[in-house]
């Protein structure tokens, strides 16, 4: 993954935590990894944890952000989040998947100094960004299906 991908991705995320947060969720990890793959968010909901996947987009040239996850990358984040109810002992607790979808303006990206900022202060750099919340974005019936 080129840098350049990377910080569009940190910089998705960022505005993504700060969404899910605005809306009522509590963040309990992020980039939450296992030998499977890796969650992007993982928060509680109005007593739901959410795994939460955030797709960055800068234009629709190669589709919608919602097109990137995959069957593959669901069945990843599905593993991933059963393993994250096993490791927290979460039997009783009530799960989903969620996307957050963020479109930022091309140049809304940081440079040169602001973007050494961002990387120590992410919350400095807020650019305009129109972002949609998918709770339920998939399940694992939908996971069978394909």
């Amino acid at each position: 993954m080129t840098e350049e991908r990377q910080t569009l991705g940190r910089l998705g995320e960022n505005l993504a935590r700060a969404y899910l947060k605005k809306h009522g969720y509590r963040i309990l990890a992020t980039n939450y990894r296992t030998s499977s793959g890796e969650v992007d968010i993982v928060a509680y909901d109005h007593g739901i944890l959410a795994f939460v996947e955030v797709k960055t987009r800068t234009s629709l040239q190669f589709g919608t952000p919602d097109t990137a996850i995959t069957p593959r990358k669901m069945r990843q984040i599905s593993s991933v989040a059963r393993r994250y109810m096993t490791r927290h002992r979460l039997d009783d607790v009530s799960w989903r998947f969620d996307c957050v979808y963020v479109m930022v303006e091309r140049d809304a990206r940081p440079t040169g100094l602001k973007r050494i900022l961002h990387g120590i202060f992410p919350s400095l750099h807020k650019p305009p960004a129109e972002m949609e919340l998918i709770r339920g974005a998939f399940d694992l019936d939908t996971l069978r299906d394909r």
